[in-house]
């Protein structure tokens, strides 16, 4: 590796890290293990909730920030940036945890899609309104994975079952309530002003109090959600999606992989460590 280079990796997880069908990571542990070896911080950067991240942190023995519900927050262990720790005054604590917030509570957000639903008879669902068992049978997750899924801090996942037309209103309607709609994996989510490249931005302004400039970072993602990320990061890398087709990023540089999922994923990992 290159001695005098800090290179840190952020990584959407579904469809990504994740088999999108079986949200499986066997086949990026090989990548996993040499990123642990070269002491290169994997940072999940993903719509699922903090709950379900640190459950996966858990079981790949990760010691590493997350960021969460689409930049909604972020968490690092307690002591992980320890000169930011001693002088910051926005930070909350969960468990081991150090939070960072950003954008609109969930339950303002819940509120806001409320009132829009009753004022313009949009029809969708969110998970606020759905059951932990529809939502395990909407997105494939077993039940305790959807109930995790469904502790949510600031973001709503919904189902759409209205026209083309209304989800342009509903669009409008979000924008007027300072709210967003983006696309990414089975669902698409409502979030305030935030998104995965100022979550990232942060992270990276941490990492060089931390190391210093002497910075690389990488961004791996598979769909137009993680668009905001690849535009900080150095190497943006897509993973092509599970059917081998790939998002339209414009005009945007990217290395693509020929790999689907996490084996596209493991592929890029594979070769970046071997040329550097």
């Amino acid at each position: 590796m290159t001695m005098d280079t800090q290179f840190i990796v952020f990584t959407d997880l579904d469809g990504t890290l994740l088999d999108s069908n079986n949200y499986s990571y066997e086949p990026a542990i090989p990548g996993i293990k040499r990123l642990k070896d070269e002491k290169i911080p994997l940072i999940p950067v993903t719509s699922k909730t903090l709950s379900e991240v640190q459950v996966l942190l858990y079981v790949l023995k990760l010691r590493s920030p997350i960021v969460v519900e689409n930049g909604a927050l972020i968490a690092f262990p307690k002591g992980y940036f320890a000169k930011y720790e001693e002088a910051a005054i926005d930070l909350e604590s969960d468990g081991d945890m150090n939070i960072l917030r950003f954008g609109l509570q969930y339950s303002n957000i819940r509120d806001i899609l409320m009132r829009i639903r009753a004022a313009h008879s949009f029809d969708f669902l969110g998970f606020g309104d759905m059951s932990t068992a529809q939502i395990s049978q909407a997105s494939g997750l077993s039940l305790n994975k959807a109930s995790q899924a469904k502790v949510r801090t600031g973001s709503e996942p919904i189902i759409w079952n209205d026209s083309e037309h209304a989800l342009e209103l509903f669009q409008n309607e979000l924008k007027l309530n300072a709210l967003k709609l983006t696309s990414g994996g089975r669902f698409r989510t409502v979030v305030g002003d935030n998104d995965k490249g100022q979550a990232v931005q942060q992270l990276t302004q941490l990492y060089q109090k931390k190391y210093g400039n002497n910075l690389a970072t990488i961004g791996l993602g598979d769909s137009l959600n993680d668009e905001s990320m690849f535009s900080v990061v150095n190497t943006p890398v897509v993973v092509r999606q599970a059917d081998g087709s790939v998002a339209d990023f414009g005009e945007q540089h990217f290395y693509l992989t020929k790999g689907i999922g996490p084996v596209g994923w493991n592929e890029f990992i594979q070769l970046f460590l071997d040329r550097n």
